[in-house]
């Protein structure tokens, strides 16, 4: 199924605006794409799938997807352990951005759902960044093959709803991304 918003609308239910992310490092070439694959995450979260992530993209990622990496809050440390896994890994098109945001006294479940939310709330800055269609993917995902053929199905909308056939309960019907 297939669902359109125009960009109008999109604005009108945006609602807060975000800072722009800090744009960290680009790699190798990011102007021959012709989609964006965005996924972001927290440091936690990257330490835990980034690697199987990364990994995944570089085998099975057209060569013209730009993967677009976006982490919130990097330690000191995380720099060179992405950079050591892009030597090991060796994608072509890649592009991070960061983020440092102070919670306060928020609570932690507040907190994940930031980070849960946060490729949506930088979304309307890369969609006019990029010009170019985007697939929002979360870390733990992995990616089986080239994601063409989707942005080939939804072309002609905004949003695409991917359901899963293969549930086993109602709620897994719709996956979290």
């Amino acid at each position: 199924n297939m669902i359109y918003f125009s960009q109008p609308f999109y604005q009108t239910i945006s609602g807060s605006n975000f800072s722009s992310p800090t744009v960290e490092e680009k790699y190798r070439n990011i102007d021959n794409f012709t989609h964006v694959v965005v996924v972001a995450c927290d440091l936690k979260y990257f330490y835990k799938y980034g690697l199987n992530y990364l990994n995944s993209f570089s085998h099975n990622a057209d060569k013209h997807e730009l993967l677009h990496l976006h982490l919130v809050n990097p330690d000191v440390g995380f720099m060179q352990q992405f950079a050591d896994w892009l030597n090991l890994i060796k994608i072509d098109n890649f592009r991070l951005t960061t983020e440092q945001i102070h919670f306060g006294n928020l609570p932690p479940l507040m907190q994940q759902t930031y980070y849960s939310c946060v490729r949506f709330l930088h979304l309307p800055q890369w969609l006019n960044d990029y010009q170019k269609p985007i697939v929002c993917t979360d870390i733990d995902a992995i990616i089986e093959k080239p994601l063409t053929p989707l942005i080939a199905a939804v072309n002609n909308h905004d949003v695409g709803l991917y359901l899963y056939e293969r549930h086993k309960l109602p709620w897994e019907y719709i996956p979290a991304g």
